[in-house]
Parts: structure tokens; sequence; C-alpha cells
């Protein structure tokens, strides 16, 4: 028993982690964009991440094509493009701080996603804390002012929203997968090479410079390494372990960091608002996780 405890403190450490490094990719990314297009800069971070990856699974002598092609990748990896594509576009409309909280609601869409999709467990408990966090997420977006919707600094947050909600079906559906394949590392590289490619069209369709200056080059290496390759692997295992909604509750460190991140190097302080939405939100976290 004590083996097991400890066992499963690694991998909560390690999902811990991941979202502490993508905690801070919402202010590195904001930075990003006042220099570099929003959908050619998520195809920047995904084709170094996966570049990285690819080199250790064939210098391990891991590389598996079929894995690459399976359809539970090509889906994952389209869910991932289009999630990071929203992201990335809302983030130039509204706040790192936002983006962060925002995003971070699908904890509730999580647990009902893997209830149905995995069989996991969902409480009354769930329900409602899903229900608080809704109310957190429109007091974020609106700032109470529920005709602000469709004011063009609240698209923004819609967006990044969106992106909360592809990500939650991400997680359950990554979760499902892992059941099936026993190489975590193979599928968390797939996995980025194959968001790479469907950025591709995206980016040829819509991207409207492709410009790389100089002062924006660390956004796109930090992004690459720390919060793509190594956090995505990261994460990975931990999800191997544990359960979706589980994993979906440890990565609520993640608003934590982005807060703090947004503050440090881009002087985002949260309106009364936003932070009136935290609240609700994290009232929301504390009784779904009470319920896992």
């Amino acid at each position: 028993m004590p083996g097991l405890m400890a066992e499963q403190r690694r991998y909560v450490a390690l999902l811990l982690m991941a979202g502490a490094m993508w905690g801070s990719s919402f202010a590195v990314i904001k930075i990003g964009l006042d220099t570099v297009d929003p959908l050619y800069f998520a195809l920047l971070r995904f084709a170094l991440g996966g570049a990285l990856m690819a080199i250790a699974v064939l210098a391990m002598g891991r590389f598996d094509v079929h894995v690459l092609w399976s359809r539970p990748i090509i889906v994952l990896s389209a869910v991932n493009a289009l999630a990071f594509a929203l992201q990335n576009i809302g983030l130039t409309m509204t706040t790192a701080t936002n983006a962060a909280l925002l995003i971070n609601i699908n904890i509730g869409v999580v647990a009902i996603l893997a209830a149905v999709m995995l069989k996991e467990t969902i409480t009354r408990r769930t329900l409602y804390g899903l229900a608080i966090g809704l109310a957190g997420v429109l007091f974020v977006s609106t700032g109470g002012d529920l005709a602000a919707v469709l004011d063009g600094s609240r698209i923004g947050d819609l967006l990044v929203f969106g992106a909360g909600v592809l990500w939650a079906f991400y997680i359950v559906y990554m979760k499902r997968t892992l059941h099936r394949e026993s190489d975590v590392l193979m599928v968390s590289t797939a996995v980025i090479i194959g968001s790479a490619a469907f950025l591709v069209p995206l980016t040829a369709l819509f991207a409207h410079s492709l410009a790389l200056p100089a002062s924006g080059l660390w956004t796109v290496l930090y992004l690459g390494v720390v919060c793509t390759g190594i956090a995505y692997l990261l994460y990975n295992i931990g999800l191997k372990r544990m359960r979706a909604t589980d994993s979906a509750i440890l990565l609520l460190v993640e608003p934590i960091f982005g807060v703090l991140f947004a503050i440090l190097l881009l002087q985002e302080w949260p309106s009364a608002s936003t932070m009136m939405g935290g609240v609700l939100v994290l009232l929301s976290i504390g009784i779904v996780s009470r319920s896992s």
C-alpha cells in the first residue's frame, strides 16, 4: 500500500508540473502574439515540439508509424489543432488572465464526458460545481453585462472558452486512447506531429503573415520545448494512470500559474469582474474536487 501511494504521488506531481508549464504559456503566448500571427505561432510551436519528440523516439528506436496514422491520433490531433487556433486568436482579443480562467473551467465538461465515455462516477456535487463554474465564466466573459457577449472584446473570451470545451473532449478521448496504447512517448509524439500537420492548412488559409521577428523567437522556443514537448509527455504519463476527472482537477493549478505569470510578465492585474468570476470558478473547483 505505501508503494502504491508513493507511485500515485509521482503521477500527481507529473500532472501538476504539466499544469504549471501550461499555466505559464498564456502570458508567453500573449507576448509572442505582439509580433507573430496567431495561427503561424501555433504551427511553429508544434512543429518545433514535434521535431524534438520525433528525434527522441527515433533515437530510442520506438517510432511506430501505425500509431501516427491511427484514427484516435488523427481525431486528437485535429481537436488539439483547432483548440489552439481558437485559443491563440482569442488571446489577441482578451487577456492572459481571462484565458487561463476560462479555459480551465472545462473540469465540469471533463467530468460529464468521462462519465459518458469512460464510465467514471459523476455525482450531483459535480453537476452543482459545473453550474457555479459556468456562472463564473459568465462574469469573466461579460463583466456582469449580458449585452457585452457580442462586444468584440468579449469574442476573445468566447473563443478561448470554446478551446477549453474542445480540450475537455481531448482529455477524455486521450485517456481512452492511452488505455489501448502502451507507449506514452510515441502517443505524445504522434499527437504533437499530427497537431502541426493540421495547423499547416489552417495557417495557409487564414494566417495574415509568416513573419517571425527575432523578438518573438524565444517565445516559440519556450512553448515548443517546455510547454509542448515536455508538458505533453508529463501529462500523458500521469493521465494514463489516473482518472480523466482527477487529471482535470489537478490541472487547475494551470490558472493559478496563468494569473501569476500574467502579473509578472504582462502586469495584467485582474479586474473586479474577473476576480468575482474567478472566485466562482475556484468554488466550482472545490465542489467538483470533493466529489471525486
